[in-house]
């Protein structure tokens, strides 16, 4: 068993050198063919499957360490700054599974970002994605006698990966009576979403949409402003700025206030023109972050 934090046990100086020098090349993002996953599971109330298999293999516990070999892989989840961190002060990497989305419907909305468990791995494949609901930690001297792939090959493709994980764990959890206004909007953008319409090929030049309640999330009644932000000036839209003006003012028409809600304003800007303070202030709004509404108050 390690010992904890503060004791003197250190690793043997050789065995550090060597893995530190092993693990100079990995990114965020890199990936290994194959392996294992392990997590924590009780076989008489399972909710995996891989839970229930494990029901034969119970004792008297109600805990028990369920295996899943994998037939794909696993991607480095942690911070490039922390997997080449000298292993003496951080000894371990997490990963996420590794995964192949093969419906090209629901690839391509995991590598547009509409799936925030799934992260996109550009350098495997297009159907390739690191599953962030089921990671793994491994120690790093472990790690070091695996074969790297590079998951990203440019300064884009490592950003876009970084960021894809940052979103899993830092979305909002917006109030329920922001949900239920703005259903109407997630309906519309669902229901254009992957045509290859006119209006379906307005909606995939959406670069991020934001939500700010202009008197913060804890006061009530709430003001909201919706932003939808499309790409900077330098790049040419398919739809003028007038016409995208139009068809937002017609979605958030229909959103009608509900609850501690008074109102929803909006606006449409490029990237290079909302302020940095602004952008700050509000939570970018993933629709599948707009999770069904508890049940209606009584």
């Amino acid at each position: 068993m390690a010992a904890p934090p503060g004791t003197d046990w250190s690793a043997d100086e050789d065995l550090l050198k060597k893995v530190d020098a092993k693990l100079v090349d990995w990114w965020q993002g890199d990936f290994v063919e194959g392996g294992a996953l392990f997590h924590l599971a009780d076989p008489a109330r399972p909710l995996t499957e891989l839970a229930e298999q494990a029901l034969a293999q119970a004792d008297e516990s109600h805990e028990v360490i369920v295996t899943e070999d994998l037939t794909v892989g696993l991607v480095a989840i942690t911070q490039t700054c922390d997997i080449r961190r000298p292993a003496a002060r951080g000894p371990m990497v997490h990963f996420a599974r590794l995964v192949e989305i093969l419906d090209d419907n629901a690839s391509r909305q995991a590598r547009e970002k509409k799936r925030p468990r799934f992260v996109h791995v550009p350098g495997r494949s297009d159907h390739s994605f690191a599953d962030l609901e089921v990671v793994i930690t491994v120690e790093k001297s472990v790690v070091a006698e695996w074969t790297r792939h590079a998951g990203c090959s440019t300064d884009a493709e490592r950003r876009a990966f970084t960021d894809g994980v940052r979103r899993k764990w830092s979305r909002f959890a917006f109030p329920d009576d922001v949900v239920e206004t703005l259903e109407p909007l997630v309906d519309e953008l669902d229901k254009h979403d992957g045509k290859n319409t006119a209006l379906g090929n307005a909606v995939r030049e959406l670069e991020d949409i934001r939500l700010l309640a202009l008197s913060g999330w804890s006061e009530t009644p709430m003001d909201l402003v919706v932003y939808f932000i499309l790409s900077p000036a330098t790049e040419e839209l398919t739809m003028p700025i007038e016409d995208w003006r139009k068809l937002v003012g017609g979605w958030i028409q229909k959103c009608k206030p509900v609850g501690d809600v008074r109102g929803v304003e909006w606006e449409v800007a490029r990237f290079d023109e909302i302020d940095a303070y602004t952008y700050s202030l509000s939570d970018q709004l993933d629709t599948d972050n707009l999770s069904a509404p508890n049940a209606p108050k009584t």
